[in-house]
């Protein structure tokens, strides 16, 4: 695989990171904050069916958080389309919420994603 399709292949899973990014202010501000993410994208390069896990600081927090599912989807869809991503991939978008409290008992990252 030549650079460029290697560039190509992690395209979308980077655009989600930099939706993230640009959402971070107003997610900090919220409470509770968010405070991390963790991307998994499609590994065969496709926008479609991103999977985007929203991270708070304790586990207590995340019903609260999980309850605003849907003013959250909307700010994310809203900047994926800024993006560039179309209506397809914000479509198929997957959006879970769980907390580092969480992760951490789970045995860390590389365990609790799988």
């Amino acid at each position: 695989m030549t650079r460029v399709q290697n560039e190509e292949k992690w395209r979308w899973g980077e655009s989600l990171l930099a939706c993230f990014d640009d959402l971070s202010g107003e997610f900090t501000a919220m409470e509770p904050p968010i405070l991390d993410r963790e991307i998994i994208p499609d590994l065969a390069g496709s926008p479609n069916g991103l999977v985007l896990w929203l991270i708070c600081a304790k586990s207590a927090d995340v019903p609260r958080m999980s309850s605003r599912n849907n003013s959250l989807r909307c700010m994310v869809i809203d900047a994926m389309a800024r993006r560039g991503f179309a209506a397809e991939a914000r479509d198929s978008l997957r959006l879970f919420f769980t907390s580092h409290e969480d992760i951490e008992a789970g045995g860390g990252r590389f365990f609790f994603f799988r």
